[in-house]
């Protein structure tokens, strides 16, 4: 498994928005996503998405997709990737 860690330092909306929502319901019934969790600094905005991914592969064949309603214009400042060792 993979595990993928992408900071967001300013992301155009609250991740409890409708369309970031819309977005984690999407990405659940992609083919490999195994979990995944979003957090936000309510003070700055600032926000890290964490998912888990049954092989890179799955991850990156999302790269070319694009989730119904379209992108929600979030930038990744930082990305990087984990190999999973252990579930606890």
């Amino acid at each position: 498994m993979i595990c993928r860690v992408a900071l967001h330092e300013n992301p155009p909306g609250s991740i409890t928005s409708d369309e970031a929502r819309r977005f984690r319901a999407w990405l659940k019934e992609q083919p490999g996503f195994v979990g995944g969790y979003h957090a936000q600094d309510s003070q700055t905005g600032r926000m890290v998405s964490i998912t888990v991914w049954d092989s890179q592969d799955s991850m990156e064949a999302l790269k070319d997709s694009t989730p119904p309603g379209g992108p929600l214009g979030i930038v990744t400042e930082r990305e990087e990737l984990f190999d999973v060792v252990e579930e606890y």
